[in-house]
């Protein structure tokens, strides 16, 4: 005969509790749906296994010999999950950056599974992590793919997951600095400060995109070593500006005002998952699952048409890869 294991767990939890109510809250269930387990097992073995009375539930001759049987079968059960957790490795994922807002959106989907054990690294770079994925060094990778300066990998999928607001960070010397939102004609005079050197490809290619929108000079010289460096670059010269997510969280630096929303239109960047195509193993495809539910569920990657400006080749994605 085939036993339906939770039906065993089911009459082993009543049978140490000698109880039913308790016994359905250790194992989150209803009491009637922990008796239909049990009905259903009884029916299997042929045997009546418990016996219910005022005082209690107690076991049945039948019951008294087919528990050790049962725990012993529960016991090899959990042995077997247990080892099976030992030997999966973790699903690697690079989430480009601390700051960013993958982090943030892998940190929610983590909590939302823990039963899937992942391991986070920030490349800082999406083609440093396409070639990390390409070699089987990662899994799950996040990026804007495009004006990445190749063509995109066949062997590679890709799902857009989320759409981020950016906004401007200005010096707290700017006439701007106490303003809760931006217009586009409010940065008149102002240059877009984006360094080509130790900028990412996708970023690079979003600030020159963006600054032709906006209608504003790039300052591309210097070199991008990080949000500090941003920070006190930006804070030398009220005219500069950064344009990075509204959602970034600053340290708290003298003079610098913090990253105040663009509107009318809202500047969005645009973040996709990246994964081998023909991905068999189930963690990663598990993982690629939820991330895509929620991101549909809290409307993540939500665009409104004539309030949000995307670069032209991100539009694509709105209509799915």
């Amino acid at each position: 005969m085939d036993l339906d294991l939770a039906q065993v767990r089911a009459f082993a939890a009543v049978a140490e509790h000698r109880h039913f109510g308790r016994a359905a809250a250790e194992l989150n269930l209803s009491q009637q749906a922990l008796s239909k387990r049990i009905q259903r097992l009884e029916r299997i073995i042929g045997e009546v296994l418990l016996e219910r009375a005022p005082t209690g539930v107690s076991l049945t001759e039948a019951g008294e010999l087919f528990l050790p049987h049962a725990q012993q079968s529960l016991a090899a059960a959990d042995a077997a999950t247990a080892a099976m957790r030992g030997t999966r490795r973790p699903v690697r994922v690079d989430t480009w950056g601390q700051p960013h807002p993958p982090m943030t959106r892998l940190a929610e989907t983590m909590a939302a599974i823990p039963e899937v054990n992942i391991e986070v690294s920030n490349r800082r770079s999406l083609p440093l992590a396409l070639r990390a994925l390409l070699h089987g060094e990662l899994d799950l990778a996040f990026g804007r793919v495009h004006d990445l300066e190749r063509a995109w990998p066949p062997e590679l999928s890709r799902q857009l997951v989320e759409l981020s607001r950016m906004g401007v960070l200005l010096s707290g010397r700017s006439p701007l600095a106490d303003r809760q939102a931006l217009r586009p004609a409010d940065l008149v005079g102002h240059r877009v400060w984006a360094p080509a050197q130790g900028s990412s490809p996708e970023f690079a290619g979003w600030w020159r995109r963006a600054a032709e929108f906006l209608d504003m000079e790039r300052e591309t010289g210097g070199r991008n070593i990080g949000l500090a460096q941003a920070i006190a670059d930006i804070n030398s010269d009220p005219a500069r500006v950064a344009l990075l997510p509204v959602q970034m969280v600053l340290t708290e630096e003298p003079g610098v005002a913090a990253i105040i929303p663009l509107t009318d239109p809202a500047l969005l960047f645009g973040w996709s998952m990246i994964w081998r195509a023909g991905e068999r193993n189930r963690d990663v495809m598990y993982l690629i699952r939820k991330l895509a539910e929620m991101s549909r569920g809290r409307a993540w990657a939500s665009f409104r048409p004539g309030l949000d400006w995307l670069p032209q080749p991100d539009l694509e994605d709105l209509d799915g890869e």
